[in-house]
């Protein structure tokens, strides 16, 4: 290898952008189906499966007197750190009585007892309209305690409007990797 091409190589991987194919290991996927091209089971009132120029996701409706909820319960035990990726989009999503009743992605940890534990996020509220599919990404550090995690895509008490969720991914970080 000429000297050159030795030192590009090098500062690459010094610098985290070249990896070995053996380091560059696919995430652990949490959520099976996260990208809904299979049909789920037992929707809530509000909650649709739909389909777009054939992609399927999901879409919740506003009901103003009630908060309309898809609920997804992964196993996060022993893990420290957890990605939540997805795609959303929304339209004429509007407030309810309070100014935080709208569509929002809400998180919860749950001991062995299904007991919630300190330690979520705040979740990303949306309102109004965004036509176009949105990426949404963030990770949040698995508290002591935590046995599971619920992820839960809510019109919570909106008073009107269609939130969409596609491609829900929750994956395990490897905190062990050195970057």
């Amino acid at each position: 290898m000429s000297n050159t091409l030795s030192v590009i190589l090098g500062s690459l991987m010094a610098l985290g952008l070249a990896m070995p194919a053996a380091a560059a290991a696919a995430p652990t996927e949490l959520f099976p189906n996260a990208d809904f091209e299979t049909p789920l089971d037992g929707l809530p009132a509000g909650v649709t499966y739909e389909t777009e120029k054939k992609n399927h996701f999901i879409r919740i409706t506003a009901n103003p007197a009630a908060m309309v909820m898809l609920y997804k319960e992964v196993n996060v035990s022993g893990l420290k750190l957890v990605q939540i990726a997805y795609r959303e989009r929304h339209h004429g999503v509007v407030a309810g009585a309070q100014s935080w009743n709208s569509a929002v992605v809400m998180i919860d940890f749950k001991d062995a007892d299904h007991k919630s534990v300190p330690g979520a996020t705040p979740p990303p509220h949306f309102s109004g309209t965004s036509d176009d599919w949105n990426d949404q990404c963030t990770a949040v550090a698995v508290p002591d305690g935590a046995t599971y995690l619920a992820v839960m895509p809510t019109m919570f008490n909106a008073a009107a409007g269609t939130f969409d969720i596609d491609d829900l991914h929750i994956t395990a970080v490897d905190t062990t990797q050195k970057h």
